[in-house]
């Protein structure tokens, strides 16, 4: 027996046979166990660690194995350690492989023979966020002895519709068995009654409490998964908000909370029941705000910025760049666009609009759409659609006009959230602050809150997402310092204008008692955003680019959007 088979038979309790494959650094293995026959096994060692993929029926190793360079295989499977990856989803380019489909093997090695179990494996998923995937992090773990005084709380809403239907896209289910949701079913009920009492005041009267149930997935429109989704979320942050450090009190919801919610029905109604189950006591349905744009800018001085618009033509530029430097991805979409009937000139079949329409599919365990033809689309080209994104929008990320917009474009919601937590700071002379504050917006206010701050890395942002500023006052020096929680990951150390604070260099302190210091964000307002940008107010950094940008704006022939039927150079 081979050594490897000695440590499956060892680590496992298999039955294992060795079959050496010629020329290929790979081995296959006959493994058995008392609930199944025989499977084939690809068993790849890189290093110490042990990854295993069973074929589908009816293919022989030598077709299931796909040729690509050692260092795509490596880069694949390190992925595979990180982010629970399929071991070809990261292969772009010429490193597309065709190969017949593989599947991940689960603990105990369970069969995976349906379409969904396979789905739940591939990397998208995790974009879908699905209920039972949103989990409590680091909230409300401060250093030991220091005092939680509030929160800002900025989400995006829940599952929708696509904002760009593909064909047939009508006949694709997005609803849910209410049975299985007791939660949704009282909601739903509760919503329904309180329809009549809504305030004729309500800046939100236009909007129904509830989206349209419907079977179909509606474009745009919020979903029954949508709905679990944020009351989940909801029912988590009241445990560590209003249970643990009990932020609110039942009796003073209505000045303890104050919640903004862009003009849009989704997000309307996903703060709507996230607020039922974070705080049931609070009339969420007639005191909502209503936000200023996407990002709430709040204040006119702050929300006209002219300059963000010739920005977004040199992204929109830099990003059609990417997609016809990749070939193959280029190739993929582009035999994917029969899919939309008839192209629109306002997408051009740009690879986000594809990946937001094939995702629906993907979330509600649904099969790809196919074509007039009867082509389809596959959950391996979603896989490889989506390394693509992650690689674009870390190029996007890490471009410095990008970075330059969303500080302007974020500009008056930072003034608001730091100005929010400054009167936290002196609620105990003005009892009616606010303990907690609560924006309800899109993926475009998460992505540009988080590049102005200095740490979103070019990932899609997942349905039902949070961002969160905790504001804790030190138990020793009674100073109050600010952590910034994203998806229930401490990311303080890695906000640019706290990376120079004291509280980092303190001896022997632990990863979770990074804290960034509210008097770094106060400066940041005040001063250290305008000594960045090299200017000495909002409208001139408004007013123009850096030089070397405006030639390299005049340089481009900026089109407005083109198929990519059309745009094969």
């Amino acid at each position: 027996m081979c050594a490897l088979c000695r440590t499956i038979t060892a680590a496992d309790k298999l039955d294992c046979k060795h079959t050496t494959v010629t020329g290929r650094p790979q081995s296959e293995h006959r493994l058995a166990t008392p609930a199944l026959k025989y499977q084939s096994l690809l068993v790849v060692m890189i290093g110490a660690q042990k990854y295993k993929f069973r074929y589908s029926a009816g293919y022989k190793l030598q077709e299931a194995h796909a040729v690509a360079p050692p260092e795509a295989l490596e880069q694949s499977c390190a992925a595979q350690r990180s982010n629970d990856t399929p071991l070809f989803s990261n292969w772009t380019k010429d490193y597309i492989p065709q190969y017949p489909e593989v599947r991940p093997v689960a603990a105990r090695y369970h069969q995976l023979t349906s379409a969904v179990n396979f789905q739940k494996k591939t990397r998208p998923i995790k974009y879908c966020a699905l209920p039972n995937t949103i989990l409590l992090g680091q909230e409300g773990r401060g250093r030991k002895g220091d005092l939680l005084e509030g929160v800002v709380i900025i989400t995006r809403h829940g599952d929708r519709g696509s904002l760009r239907g593909l064909l047939n896209q009508s006949l694709v289910s997005c609803s849910v068995n209410f049975s299985s949701h007791s939660d949704l079913t009282r909601y739903v009920k509760f919503m329904r009654n309180k329809e009549r009492e809504r305030s004729k005041s309500d800046l939100f009267r236009h909007f129904h409490l509830l989206p349209i149930l419907s079977e179909q997935c509606l474009s745009g429109q919020l979903s029954s998964q949508g709905i679990i989704q944020m009351l989940r979320l909801g029912k988590l942050l009241h445990q560590v908000y209003l249970k643990r450090h009990y932020l609110v009190n039942e009796t003073t919801a209505l000045q303890d909370v104050i919640v903004f919610c862009s003009n849009v029905p989704r997000t309307y109604q996903s703060v709507l029941a996230f607020l039922h189950s974070f705080l049931p006591s609070y009339p969420s349905w007639n005191n909502v705000k209503m936000g200023s744009g996407l990002t709430f800018c709040h204040s006119r001085k702050f929300c006209d910025c002219p300059v963000i618009d010739k920005i977004e033509q040199v992204i929109w530029k830099e990003k059609w760049t990417h997609l016809k430097s990749h070939p193959a991805v280029f190739n993929l979409i582009q035999s994917l666009t029969p899919l939309y009937g008839v192209v629109s000139d306002q997408d051009g079949g740009l690879p986000d609009s594809l990946f937001d329409s094939l995702m629906v599919y993907l979330c509600h365990q649904q099969k790809m759409p196919c074509d007039k033809n009867g082509i389809c689309a596959s959950v391996d080209q979603l896989n490889n659609l989506m390394a693509f994104l992650d690689w674009s929008g870390r190029q996007t990320a890490n471009h410095g006009l990008f970075r330059r917009a969303s500080k302007l474009r974020t500009h008056g919601l930072l003034v608001d959230i730091v100005h929010r937590l400054i009167n936290i700071k002196s609620r105990n002379k003005k009892k009616s602050i606010p303990r907690i504050v609560i924006y309800s917006g899109h993926d475009l206010t998460l992505i540009a809150i988080m590049s102005a701050l200095g740490f979103y890395d070019g990932s899609k942002i997942p349905y039902a997402s949070r961002l969160i500023f905790e504001l804790y006052k030190s138990h020793d020096s009674k100073e109050f310092h600010v952590k910034i929680i994203y998806n229930g990951r401490d990311l303080t150390k890695r906000i640019s204008l706290c990376s120079h604070s004291k509280s980092h260099n303190i001896k022997n302190q632990t990863k979770s008692d990074f804290i960034c210091p509210l008097s770094n964000l106060e400066l940041y307002i005040s001063k250290n955003f305008y000594r960045e940008l090299n200017v000495t107010s909002f409208q001139q950094a408004c007013s123009n680019l850096p030089s070397s940008s405006n030639k390299r704006l005049k340089s481009l022939r900026y089109v407005r959007s083109k198929s990519l039927i059309s745009a094969k150079s």
